[in-house]
């Protein structure tokens, strides 16, 4: 038996075996079997390599840089500002700032001149008035507790900055003017990257009427830098509260931590919880009312709290705005622009955007407002956010022309009604002015606008040999699925699948034998079976 095993273990080594096929004649599975094989063929074709490309090596990794412009003028006559003629510069935020290095984190307001105080840190700490330099060592810190800041007595204003010795300051009332007087918020700043030397060796007192030390021979100046490229901000309607001064006057009724009783309700020195000033202690009542509100030190007037009911600038929906786009794909090294490659200096003067003309990137804002679906003259009174998406698909097996940007505009805010307190888009800012007595006041505006958003994704893709084998082998592959559902169908779901079923699966015992011949009966294992 030992023998005739391994005998007969050697032999099978050399056998060959192969399937056993059974052909079944019915039609109903066989033109099944046929659509699923078409509608695999289909969807390889199709969907997989026209649609979709998948024989193509893809780049998602776009490298994009936005340039903006807006151009056009408009003329009011408010009883606020008077006549007044507007151009880009009076209504587009930001514009190009003064005073912000991104590369060098610094951040200072603009100076008047003559600049009579400073602050400036760069491994000397100048502070005009009662104070010396001093000088840092190491890595050690410097810390200041700035007791009273500016005359309503702001406390607990702390800075730090790295790389400087421990030290505590306290500074006077009256020690901090100019900017600090205005009431900006305190600036954190790293004297490693500030660009504005301290003169002198000891001592860092400006003396009034010199020049700003910003001016002076070998001194770095600020740089002009641009802000949000691909956010542009559009005003088109204004709350204006002119002639504040800093002053006491009575806080606003609207604000509710600003109501009071008495002068106990008031605590000296204490901010209103989203006012416009301090407190002084006082509680301000007009006749004999029993309630009032608080006097504060602040801006004053303090700012009206109005909403606006028509744009200011209801003509700006005729401003255009010029979007120009790069584009690169690294992977492919391939570039584009959405400009029209010309040498005709009179194009971008003459053409308009539309879907015929995508290479004219010049759009007409009331147009851009109108294809998100919104109403440019609502939209105008109180703001909103609008999304410009500029899309890029190119297949760089086809001409580089075949390569154009695809627009798509959307607002992005959510669409309240008007007098939902969450409707629109808005923000402040100043301009400050000195009278013939040098005491500083300004106009305080709340802006109300729109802001476009562009952003810009896109994809690239050219032709290469191993996606395509890989998508052909799938589709070859997903072939067995048609099989595999036929025989389900054959054997468990027609009338006579017991039948099919029987001949399909042959059951051999292990005590079978045979004389090793080839029989009739064997021969004909493969069967045709009839219907």
């Amino acid at each position: 038996m030992g023998q005739a095993g391994c005998k007969g273990l050697y032999q099978s080594l050399f056998d060959y075996k192969t399937e056993k096929y059974v052909i079944a004649k019915n039609k109903k599975v066989g033109l099944l079997y046929r659509l699923l094989q078409v509608s695999i063929l289909t969807y390889l074709v199709v969907w997989v390599f026209l649609v979709k490309k998948c024989y193509q090596d893809t780049d998602t990794s776009l490298q994009s840089s936005i340039i903006t412009k807006v151009k056009g003028v408009t003329f009011t006559n408010t009883s606020e500002l008077g006549e007044r003629l507007w151009d880009v510069a009076d209504y587009v935020i930001p514009p190009q700032l003064q005073g912000l290095q991104t590369d060098s984190a610094q951040v200072l307001p603009p100076a008047p001149n003559p600049y009579t105080p400073r602050l400036c840190l760069t491994g000397l700490l100048c502070l005009h008035q009662t104070l010396s330099c001093l000088r840092p060592t190491g890595t050690q810190r410097l810390s200041m507790s700035i007791a009273q800041l500016g005359p309503w007595g702001l406390r607990s204003a702390w800075f730090g900055a790295v790389g400087m010795k421990e030290t505590h300051l306290r500074i006077p009332a009256q020690g901090l003017q100019g900017p600090w007087a205005r009431g900006w918020d305190p600036l954190i700043l790293w004297p490693q990257r500030l660009q504005y030397p301290c003169r002198g060796p000891t001592t860092c007192q400006a003396a009034p009427g010199r020049s700003d030390p910003r001016q002076q021979e070998g001194a770095p100046q600020p740089p002009l830098v641009s802000q949000g490229e691909n956010v542009f901000f559009v005003i088109t309607n204004l709350v204006v509260t002119p002639n504040q001064r800093q002053e006491t006057c009575a806080e606003s009724a609207s604000v509710p931590d600003a109501l009071c009783y008495e002068d106990s309700d008031c605590p000296p020195g204490e901010p209103v919880a989203a006012g416009n000033g301090v407190r002084t202690g006082r509680c301000l009542r007009e006749g004999s009312a029993q309630k009032g509100t608080c006097e504060i030190f602040a801006w004053c007037p303090v700012e009206t709290m109005s909403r606006p009911t028509k744009p200011l600038l209801g003509e700006a929906k005729d401003f255009t705005v010029y979007i120009k786009n790069f584009i690169r794909f690294p992977k492919f090294n391939f570039s584009k622009t959405n400009v029209l490659d010309t040498t005709d200096r009179t194009f971008l003067k003459s053409c308009k955007f539309s879907p015929k003309n995508p290479y004219c990137p010049i759009f007409r804002l009331g147009s851009v407002v109108s294809w998100t679906g919104s109403n440019f003259q609502e939209i105008a009174v109180q703001g909103g956010v609008i999304g410009i998406q500029i899309e890029w698909d190119c297949d760089l097996d086809k001409a580089p022309s075949e390569c154009y940007p695809r627009y798509y505009f959307n607002r992005l805010d959510n669409r309240f009604s008007g007098n939902s307190i969450s409707s629109g888009y808005n923000f402040r800012f100043a301009k400050y002015y000195r009278d013939a007595a040098g005491v500083e006041f300004r106009t305080l505006f709340k802006a109300y606008g729109i802001r476009f958003d562009v952003m810009v994704n896109g994809k690239a893709g050219k032709f290469n040999i191993i996606p395509t084998i890989i998508n052909v082998g799938s589709g070859v592959a997903l072939m067995g699925v048609g099989s595999f559902f036929c025989d389900l169908v054959l054997i468990y779901f027609i009338k006579k699948s017991h039948f099919y079923r029987d001949k399909k699966y042959e059951e051999v015992r292990s005590g079978q034998q045979g004389n090793g011949k080839v029989n009739v009966e064997q021969l004909q294992s493969l069967q045709t079976v009839e219907a």
